[in-house]
């Protein structure tokens, strides 16, 4: 941070314009904050959080999650969702299963995720269920829309403007 800082004065000094400073992310924000000279923090997963940030110590909240519904219960101990790594990625492993008490991922396919749930847990074939990605950003890049949620019910539909790869936005591929 230090070299950071006096690197943006050597370029002052020089007369070039150097009128922001960033550093930090959503893992560093209350450090890079208190560093004199330091006038932005690149903290974006802060927003949305994910389950890489589980550990850091951070006090934010999730906020994303996928969605996905119970195609199949083929034991008491398993079901199977219709969500796999086409809708969330698993770069930093599999989603959390969010609102079932010891329930785990145990396989994240292209189109569906196996989940471990305890025998007496009532879901049942179409039910919702809440994963929490493990990294927000390439998984954001996996969908059109954010749907606003309000309890139960959709509040508002955003868009997703820088979405996919630059190639398919440009009609390339």
């Amino acid at each position: 941070m230090q070299a950071l800082v006096e690197t943006a004065e050597l370029l002052r000094g020089a007369g070039l314009a150097c009128p922001i400073v960033s550093a930090g992310g959503t893992g560093t924000y209350d450090v890079s904050g208190r560093v004199p000279g330091v006038t932005e923090i690149q903290a974006g997963s802060y927003a949305l959080m994910d389950t890489d940030y589980g550990d850091v110590g951070v006090p934010f909240v999730p906020a994303f999650f996928v969605l996905g519904t119970v195609v199949s219960r083929p034991a008491l101990d398993r079901i199977v969702l219709d969500c796999g790594h086409k809708s969330a990625t698993k770069d930093h492993g599999p989603p959390l299963v969010d609102g079932i008490a010891g329930a785990r991922v145990t396989a994240f396919n292209d189109e569906h995720a196996v989940v471990a749930v305890p025998r007496e847990c009532t879901a049942a074939i179409g039910d919702r269920v809440r994963l929490r990605p493990s990294h927000t950003d390439p998984t954001v890049n996996l969908h059109d829309v954010f749907y606003a949620i309000e309890g139960d019910r959709v509040v508002d539909v955003w868009p997703i403007a820088a979405r996919g790869y630059p190639e398919h936005r440009r009609g390339r591929l």
